[in-house]
């Protein structure tokens, strides 16, 4: 589906509610993510789950990089070649922020071996990830290429083959659903505290509050046996 183009509805306009949505390096592409995630949870039934993977702002980091270095030292300016992702906090607090209940979000990261950036651009459009800017510019020289493509080079090698370039993408894996009455919540931790400045004003003496307070506690200048059992620890 086109997230832009779906429809809002809700439980008195239509009861055809679906269970689940799965959304596949997708989000990114629309114009108003947060507004897609709005559309998408009231497509919801509830206690429906929105799963997917959308790019993350280190995605193409190296290839962004060597584009700003060769145009901005030839053109006194840059202009944007590499799609714009989400930080992975923004999404999290996105999920959070249009009230996906249980919403979780984990990140990891490909790094991929390329001969130069011609590959991997012919990838990224093999792929369907190319730059989808309705205004993108035009026109460049073939010199801006050929530069950015000796930066790659230089500064991007791969580590494990220095004849090839790295290209790292990074991937956001998350999970939300629909609040329901009944839902299942989540379990609460044994331990929290509302804040560092009440650890502190607890009854700890003075030295302890300088060693906490300036993080020269390890576990070695910490009065704590490590291999008691866990209901021994203070």
């Amino acid at each position: 589906m086109d997230e832009e183009s779906l429809e809002s509805i809700s439980e008195e306009t239509s009861p055809q509610h679906v269970d689940a949505i799965i959304s596949s390096f997708s989000l990114h592409l629309n114009n108003d993510i947060d507004s897609a995630l709005i559309k998408l949870q009231s497509n919801l039934r509830q206690d429906g789950v929105l799963l997917g993977t959308i790019p993350g702002s280190k995605t193409l980091s190296q290839l962004r990089n060597a584009f700003y270095m060769a145009e901005n030292e030839r053109y006194g300016g840059y202009s944007q070649h590499v799609h714009k992702f989400p930080e992975a906090n923004f999404f999290s607090n996105s999920l959070n922020r249009h009230k996906y209940s249980m919403a979780s979000l984990a990140t990891s990261t490909l790094d991929l071996q390329f001969d130069d950036i011609y590959e991997l651009m012919g990838a990224l459009q093999d792929w369907g990830l190319g730059n989808a800017l309705k205004d993108s510019a035009s026109g460049y020289q073939k010199s801006l290429f050929l530069a950015a493509a000796a930066i790659h080079q230089t500064f991007y090698k791969s580590k494990g083959q220095s004849n090839k370039i790295s290209a790292e993408f990074e991937i956001l894996s998350f999970i939300g659903y629909r609040p329901a009455p009944n839902q299942t919540k989540r379990a609460m931790k044994s331990f929290t505290i509302e804040s560092f400045k009440e650890f502190l004003d607890e009854d700890l003496d003075e030295e302890m509050k300088k060693r906490v307070k300036f993080g020269s506690i390890t576990e070695d200048n910490l009065d704590i046996d490590f291999n008691e059992p866990n209901d021994k620890k203070k």
